[in-house]
């Protein structure tokens, strides 16, 4: 399991930069305007609506010889590894056709990747239970990737002056971009020697637009789908301004990458905790908690930092060292608040996801014992479309919005009170109601897996 789970490691390396360093870094770096930069991920992202359930198709569809899953996740490869190359250290006099461009490029890489290793984790499974195992590595080695990554960054801006953060970023994502193209082949290459891929029948499915409308009308995957496409509009808010909310909210710049960091570390203490909780409250249950506690968790940032603080006392001496890279500076109570409350934080992330995957491959294993037709890819393909679409709205969002509400962005920009309160809401009040809404529509979920077990078949 711990093998199969190692490219999950690297794409998830690549999709915490991608979501929360990549924005930042175009339009404070390169100078791309806030807007346009929105729009080149929203609508790129957008274009998974064709890619994703096309791509699900065909791998469920063809089985060459190296195996039907196998081969896609090697072709992705030489794909993923320039395209990452290419976006992540921007040459000079890159603007948003650039940006688009290479995007692009990767989104088609990691589209051929993530499909095919999720519905080979799928099927490797022998049982339902067997399958929230595997999944569950799968999202162990999600957070242990995104530490790693993380490391870079947080090494990187470590010592670094306050002022010098921001040019000091664009190091820290080439760093994060070495890291990902040199694992990536290496990580690939081990699953694929080490792990065997079931052998299937040939499909009886022949006609595609009919396989495809059943997959749509599932009612469980419906609702999954919905609350899917809310949770990761969530995180997609958060993760895209965070770094913003970090430096002018909070004025914590130098602290983001470590405190990000610690906020993985959390989450990778708190998995356990998850899947200890699904044991004894079912995957329905324990789904719904994990996206509506997040939402209790984050609200109460909305207050804190600004002209007026919200916890009495004075500056305190603050220094986070993990040995290998240390940050210190004098902190109000509302700083020290804001780095617990964000690291605290992490402690819920990877539930939701996980989840999401375990209750999608439940639902997929129950059509195929009804239809017959082994239509994992094309589930996980409405299941990964969900994220994109996900993070598309959030972050096209989060940046269009910035220029709306008057958040200057760029190098030397200079912001009001009133602007970093209107930063502030965004990155709060969006994420609590998409969290809280994300949960109410898996109220009524009903399918395989919803169930706490078998003593409990009525969820």
């Amino acid at each position: 399991m711990a093998v199969f789970s190692l490219p999950a490691l690297v794409l998830a390396a690549l999709g915490l930069p991608l979501s929360m360093y990549l924005p930042n870094l175009y339009v404070e770096n390169v100078g791309i305007p806030a807007t346009a930069a929105g729009t080149v991920f929203m609508l790129l992202r957008f274009w998974d609506v064709v890619t994703d359930p096309t791509l699900g198709v065909i791998s469920d569809r063809f089985a060459p010889p190296f195996g039907r899953r196998r081969s896609w996740v090697v072709a992705s490869v030489p794909i993923l590894a320039v395209s990452v190359w290419m976006a992540f250290v921007p040459l000079p006099g890159a603007d948003a056709l650039y940006l688009a461009l290479w995007l692009f490029v990767l989104y088609v890489g990691y589209t051929m990747i993530q499909i095919a290793h999720l519905a080979w984790s799928a099927e490797l499974a022998h049982d339902a239970a067997d399958r929230g195992r595997l999944l569950a590595w799968r999202e162990i080695a999600v957070v242990i990737g995104i530490v790693l990554v993380l490391l870079v960054a947080a090494i990187t801006e470590s010592g670094v002056p306050r002022d010098m953060v921001q040019e000091v970023r664009a190091d820290a994502v080439r760093g994060m971009a070495l890291f990902i193209v040199i694992l990536l082949p290496l990580t690939v290459g081990l699953a694929v020697a080490m792990v065997p891929e079931p052998r299937h029948e040939t499909m009886p499915i022949t006609d595609w637009r009919a396989a495809a409308l059943a997959v749509v009308r599932n009612p469980g995957l419906a609702r999954l789908v919905v609350s899917d496409v809310l949770y990761k509009a969530s995180t997609a808010v958060t993760g895209t301004l965070f770094l913003w909310f970090m430096a002018a909210r909070l004025d914590l710049a130098r602290f983001a990458s470590l405190a990000l960091l610690l906020y993985f570390v959390a989450a990778l203490i708190g998995m356990p905790v998850w899947m200890w909780i699904t044991r004894h409250i079912g995957k329905r249950r324990a789904y719904i908690a994990s996206v509506i506690v997040p939402a209790l968790m984050v609200f109460p940032l909305l207050f804190l930092g600004g002209v007026t603080p919200l916890l009495p006392g004075g500056e305190m001496p603050v220094r986070l060292d993990l040995g290998f890279v240390a940050v210190a500076d004098t902190l109000t109570p509302d700083q020290i608040a804001g780095l617990i409350g964000v690291i605290l934080y992490g402690v819920n992330y990877g539930a939701a996801p996980y989840l999401a995957r375990a209750l999608c491959a439940d639902i997929a294993d129950a059509d195929y014992r009804a239809s017959g037709q082994r239509r994992t890819g094309m589930f996980y393909s409405f299941l990964t479309l969900t994220e994109k679409t996900g993070y598309a709205v959030g972050v096209g969002f989060s940046l269009i919005m910035l220029d709306i509400v008057g958040f200057e962005t760029g190098r030397g920009a200079s912001n009001s009170a009133e602007a970093e309160f209107a930063l502030a809401c965004l990155y709060v009040i969006p994420t609590v109601v998409l969290l809280i809404a994300a949960g109410i529509v898996m109220m009524n979920f009903r399918g395989p897996g919803g169930a706490a077990g078998p003593e409990r078949p009525k969820d």
